[in-house]
């Protein structure tokens, strides 16, 4: 594939996120260009992504910028998948001319397993960033006949020639046995001081990560309605800074109940236990200001989900409970209504009401989407 002068005013404007968070929002590639075998790049670092397609042709502050010229090669032949581009943006404003290019190569081994690299590069005038990296995956889906497993792991460094530490390093092993009666999977991630993937995505930098999840899913044979429950016993994200080893976040959650239905809905009652450590004074909204300290708080959350089959379907939620030294209630779902089989219209709405010592506030978001399909017959 080849692009010249790429004009992306028509591409779907991104649903507008408020940032409650210490960290960065993520917002997903909507440019046709890019999400065109978007799997051939793939490079899993769990939260940080080595390659990030949006750091291409748009500027931090979302505006476009132009695109001279692109080339891209994807494809599989045998046993590897291949992926290949290169692109060329403008000079805008006090962004200089770059040249962007991404090389990722994966190889099939064993029956279900992986190897694989990547290479990322930006280069400005006088300036380059470099990410370079290897990846392992195996999966066996036929464990003592019917059982699956997967381990694997993933190393990356960078180099950015104008920091004073030119390189860093990031890296992820997991293991994950995801069964019908017991599901457990394990995850340690890293990113150090130094680690800089100009083209890529860091909520947050310089951690390490220590992720758990147990649940059991029991099929129950005297309970008909019922197609399988869902009990976590325990699900946690506990992050550390990476040079201190001192608490950044921690996400908990416990599932006393969880079942979904023979009909397909499905219902969870959760308990999160959480944790903020902030080094500095936080400003969460507005003139609302959170000093620093290490906040524990838990939460209450009913979720709750209609089949996705119908013809009308939604999902519901509410958590309530703490929030830093204050509380918080929240309320959210989602409507989908297949009018045809050609028309579709979605609704999401969200509701915060936040109380802090430091102030109170209200968050309320809301948006639409219309998809029209068109097809032959």
């Amino acid at each position: 594939n080849v692009t010249v002068n790429t004009d992306f005013a028509q591409v779907e404007s991104d649903q507008m996120q408020v940032n409650l968070t210490r960290f960065s929002l993520y917002y997903p590639e909507k440019r046709e260009f890019f999400l065109e075998g978007e799997n051939y790049f793939n490079f899993n670092l769990g939260s940080t992504e080595p390659f990030y397609s949006r750091r291409i042709g748009l500027a931090s502050n979302g505006s476009i910028v132009p695109i001279i010229a692109g080339a891209r090669v994807m494809g599989k032949t045998g046993k590897t998948s291949i992926g290949a581009m290169d692109i060329e943006t403008a000079q805008k404003d006090t962004l200089p001319a770059t040249n962007y290019s991404v090389v990722r190569v994966k190889q099939d081994v064993l029956k279900e397993s992986s190897v694989g690299m990547i290479a990322v590069s930006k280069l400005e005038p006088g300036r380059q960033n470099f990410v370079y990296g290897a990846d392992f995956n195996y999966f066996n889906s036929h464990l003592k006949g019917n059982k699956n497993m997967g381990f694997g792991g993933a190393l990356a460094q960078s180099y950015t020639s104008s920091l004073p530490q030119k390189t860093g390093l990031a890296s992820r092993l997991f293991f994950d046995y995801p069964n019908d009666l017991i599901n457990f999977s394990a995850v340690w991630e890293r990113s150090g001081a130094g680690f800089n993937p100009e083209v890529g995505f860091q909520r947050r930098k310089d951690y390490q990560m220590y992720n758990a999840f147990f649940a059991i899913t029991p099929r129950p044979k005297k309970i008909h309605f019922i197609q399988k429950f869902h009990f976590k016993l325990f699900d946690f994200n506990y992050f550390i800074d990476d040079k201190t080893h001192k608490l950044q976040s921690l996400w908990s959650e416990f599932r006393p109940l969880g079942f979904v239905t023979r009909s397909g809905e499905f219902f969870e009652f959760n308990i999160q236990r959480k944790a903020e450590n902030l080094t500095e004074d936080f400003n969460i909204y507005g003139d609302v200001v959170i000093p620093k300290g290490e906040y524990w708080f838990t939460d209450w959350e009913l979720q709750f989900a209609t089949y996705r089959g119908r013809k009308v379907y939604g999902f519901f939620y509410t958590n309530w409970g703490g929030f830093y030294d204050g509380k918080r209630i929240l309320y959210a779902g989602t409507l989908n209504w297949q009018i045809s089989k050609h028309l579709q219209f979605s609704a999401d709405y969200t509701h915060q009401r936040i109380f802090l010592p430091e102030g109170n506030f209200i968050v309320r978001e809301i948006s639409s989407h219309i998809n029209f399909a068109v097809t032959p017959d």
